[in-house]
């Protein structure tokens, strides 16, 4: 299955476990918790970080999913850009894979492609996993609260929203916030750059 739109959401990061606990207790019971796994992929040469794209295969549960986001726009409280996604199963994403991602015809690839000059070879950059436990919103949208165990074994969580409503989401989201005393931050680092971060 692909997709291909641009993707709102906000994204507000949660600064301390305790949080993330008064967090949790006061969601209840998420509609879902998934795992995953989030390995990174750029040129030997790093022509997509030059161009602030990323690439990423993302294994969750039976599930492969590889995506490419592009024209980043960040906000205060959130993020714009462009994504195209492509899922399949892990078993026929796992064997792709292993041929060589430049070669798998899909359209993040594709796309990632687009960015490359000559002959494209994909690397893995490395991986890092987190448990992302969802929760029904407003008018069928969904709160996902993310904690990602970084490369360097830092932990970061935030919580996101998908939605068209950014100011109204964001202002509710942060009232939420402070009535529970959870310290947050509106400064918004993109996963892939604090993950690019904790290699370095």
């Amino acid at each position: 299955m692909d997709m291909d739109h641009q993707e709102q959401e906000v994204k507000l990061t949660i600064l301390d476990e305790q949080g993330l606990n008064r967090l949790i207790a006061h969601l209840g019971q998420p509609q879902r918790t998934v795992a995953q796994v989030n390995e990174y992929f750029d040129t030997p040469a790093l022509h997509l970080r030059a161009s602030r794209v990323m690439l990423r295969a993302r294994r969750q549960g039976d599930d492969l999913i590889v995506t490419a986001k592009s024209d980043a726009e960040i906000l205060v409280g959130g993020l714009r850009c462009r994504e195209i996604e492509h899922s399949t199963s892990l078993k026929q994403g796992l064997k792709m894979l292993e041929t060589g991602l430049a070669h798998w015809d899909i359209p993040p690839v594709k796309h990632a492609l687009s960015y490359v000059s000559g002959e494209a070879v994909f690397e893995s950059l490395g991986s890092a996993a987190n448990v992302r436990r969802i929760y029904p919103y407003a008018e069928g949208a969904l709160l996902e609260v993310d904690r990602t165990v970084l490369p360097d074994g830092s932990i970061h969580t935030e919580i996101e929203l998908e939605t068209h409503q950014m100011a109204k989401c964001l202002a509710e989201l942060k009232a939420m916030l402070e009535g529970l005393d959870i310290p947050y931050t509106d400064i918004v680092v993109p996963k892939f750059q604090r993950f690019l971060n904790s290699c370095s």
